[in-house]
């Protein structure tokens, strides 16, 4: 089944729309840097953006390469705490985020 053209076109879709997710994670890594500045973010796009960053990373036992950088997922964690503190949406994310990543 791998080796088959519409497999192999299943893998480079995942591995683009991956990367271009997490390009988007990293600009809200960029724009929110505190608590006081994710306010300035729209609830919906801060939602979409943090949501589609879990399925980056749910995603990561399929493709043999990482969009995450050394360091980012420490600054998506951290928005993430934030997002939670002021929308209840974001507690499901941090405890789904627990189930995809092991603890430190």
């Amino acid at each position: 089944m791998s080796d088959t053209p519409e497999y192999q076109k299943a893998v480079v879709a995942l591995k683009f729309s991956r990367s271009v997710v997490w390009e988007m994670v990293r600009i809200a890594i960029q724009l929110v840097t505190s608590e006081e500045s994710m306010l300035r973010m729209t609830f919906a796009g801060l939602c979409s953006v943090l949501r589609a960053g879990l399925a980056v990373l749910e995603t990561r036992k399929f493709v043999d390469e990482d969009v995450v950088l050394a360091g980012e997922l420490e600054a998506y964690v951290r928005i993430l705490k934030w997002f939670a503190g002021r929308w209840t949406i974001g507690n499901e994310y941090l405890v789904r985020m627990e189930t995809i990543l092991p603890p430190p």
